[in-house]
């Protein structure tokens, strides 16, 4: 999946009150985004910013589950196609919002997404801000082909690749083949942990429904990062 363009300083403010920090609350969040729907977005940082989100939830209309309490909506059901929200909060008044896109992939794709996807952004308390940077981990790992790790990855990652491997063997009765496996995400209704899992596209039919943990993403509510874990 292309990765969004960094840069060094972006903040817009989209219906959100600029003189005191806000509680980034679901409903505001959807309001964010039915802005947008009919318009075309101009080139430039609100496009760099809002994009690839915006185009994860095209198509949604009424979600299947709205939890305004636990800050989190799906579209569709988990044993087929599905989109997600959630919002992450953290002490000091930030969060970060995630759309998680689940769908078959597509051959010989040339346009995004090209199969499971994940998009995030960030909120200062005030404005829509560029996420942090160890989202993009949870993007990577939400999508492709599962795989060992290799020597590029930091510690914590490989450990949870390693389980994710292990895991994966004892899940044999339950896929379609013997061949490799794509990986999917569950963002959580309850709790803030991220699950990689086996794309629902690779589990059989008999199975189909049943989540098949790879591997976790753990958040830190005070420093707002998303750590790898072996464990949820």
């Amino acid at each position: 999946m292309p990765h969004r363009r960094h840069l060094s300083v972006l903040l817009f403010a989209l219906f959100v009150p600029s003189a005191a920090a806000v509680k980034l609350e679901l409903p505001a969040f959807m309001k964010s985004v039915a802005s947008f729907s009919g318009k075309v977005m101009p080139s430039g940082p609100v496009m760099d910013l809002w994009w690839n989100p915006l185009i994860l939830l095209s198509g949604t209309r009424q979600p299947t589950v709205q939890d305004n309490a636990n800050a989190y909506a799906r579209w569709g059901d988990r044993r087929d196609s599905f989109t997600e929200v959630a919002i992450w909060r953290t002490t000091n008044g930030k969060a970060i919002v995630g759309v998680n896109a689940v769908k078959p992939p597509v051959d010989a794709c040339g346009d995004y997404p090209c199969g499971p996807a994940v998009a995030f952004l960030g909120f200062d308390g005030q404005r829509y801000v560029e996420p942090p940077e160890d989202t993009v981990d949870v993007e990577g790992a939400c999508t492709g082909t599962f795989q060992a790790p290799d020597g590029t990855d930091a510690p914590a990652l490989t450990r949870a690749m390693q389980a994710g491997q292990n895991r994966l063997k004892s899940y044999a009765k339950f896929l379609r083949g013997a061949g490799p496996v794509g990986t999917m995400c569950i963002f959580p209704q309850h709790g803030t942990t991220v699950t990689v899992a086996v794309r629902n596209s690779d589990i059989a039919f008999a199975f189909k429904g049943r989540v098949l943990p790879l591997y976790y993403f753990k958040f830190d509510k005070v420093k707002g990062t998303f750590t790898p874990s072996v464990n949820p």
